[in-house]
Formats: C-alpha cells, structure tokens, sequence
C-alpha cells in the first residue's frame, strides 16, 4: 500500500482500515498479557514454560519512509511506536517483544496491475520500474522469514531486514537531511517523480 499525497480518498481509507486492524491486534495482545500476569499472579503452571515473544511487524518505511508512501510509513510508525510501549509493559515478565523491520522486501505489492496496494497516482510506467527496483534490491520473504527466526530466538528486540534496512535506520539517527536525501533519490530509481 504504498500512498502519497496524491492517493485517492479510497486509498487513504484502505491504510485506515490496516490501522484498524493493527488496533484489533493490539486488543489481542492486551487479552493476552492480562491472562498472563494473572496466571502469574496466581502461580497458575503454564503448559508450555519458558520466555514467550511477541513479534510485531512493523516496516523500514516506519522511520525513512519513501515520498509515495505517507500514509504507508505513518501507518508504519504507528505500530513501531505501539511495539516501543509495549516493550516496556511487558518488563519484569517472561514476554518479550521483538519488531520487525524489513526495507523493500519483492513480494507481490507492486506485480498486480491496477493493484489496490498501490496508490491511483502510481502511474504503470513507474509500477513497472518499481517491480525491476523491487527485483534487484529487495530482501526474499525466505530472507525475511529467515531473520525473523533468527531474531527471536536470540531474543532481539529489533530485526532490521534486507540490503539497506540496518543502514537507513541508523544513518537516519545521524544525519536526517542525509537519510531524507537517499530515501528520495531510491524512490526516484524506483519510479517516483
């Protein structure tokens, strides 16, 4: 869902549906930690035993979001910020929380012609060059998987996925004129105009 300012009314509803989702996700959790302090709090034995981890997906375009993608990366952000607080709720608990924050990943967002993933000002010249872009510096899903196991068996709070995903979110704790810079001339390479 990649959304710019450009996007249509229709297009800004379908990232608000996804927030509305993210929200049911986090009732979800919230259910969950509340049975877990109280099983706690009760010394109720748990079947399975053992640290238990909570993944959150959130995206790379969560803190260097792509020109054409505002409402994406807002979207985005969102969920990085609600993965952050539910860090610390769940200090001092045998849950953790791990985010997930792939760059470009080439799945299918950008192959469906007339796709609702993509925003109607992305033009089918650009959502071809994204496709090639998507090719050539894109993380595989298996990559992605790959890192997300990784991660939570390590207990790592933060995977960062894919060729520039590490380098962006860093270098943007540096220097944001530089991030801004890089993020928009990819963009460009990927279609935007």
């Amino acid at each position: 869902a990649l959304l710019g300012l450009a996007a249509t009314v229709a297009s800004w509803l379908l990232i608000h549906g996804i927030i509305a989702a993210a929200v049911g996700i986090a009732f979800c959790i919230a259910a969950y930690l509340g049975r877990r302090k109280a099983q706690a709090a009760e010394a109720i034995p748990v079947a399975a035993g053992g640290r238990r981890r909570i993944v959150i997906v959130a995206s790379g375009a969560s803190s260097f979001p792509p020109p054409n993608a505002a409402a994406y990366g807002a979207s985005k952000a969102a969920i990085f910020s609600f993965a952050e607080s539910l860090k610390m709720e769940t200090t001092g608990t045998n849950v953790g929380v791990t985010t997930v924050c792939p760059g470009i990943t080439n799945t299918g967002i950008v192959r469906k012609e007339g796709s609702a993933n993509l925003s109607t000002a992305v033009t089918e010249r650009q959502r071809a060059r994204m496709r090639e872009y998507y090719v050539k510096k894109g993380a595989t899903p298996q990559e992605v998987a790959e890192a997300v196991a990784a991660g939570v068996e390590r207990g790592k709070e933060l995977v960062l996925v894919g060729p520039a995903s590490r380098l962006m979110y860093n270098l943007r704790r540096i220097s944001l004129p530089l991030t801004r810079w890089i993020t928009y001339n990819s963009a460009r390479q990927a279609g935007f105009r």
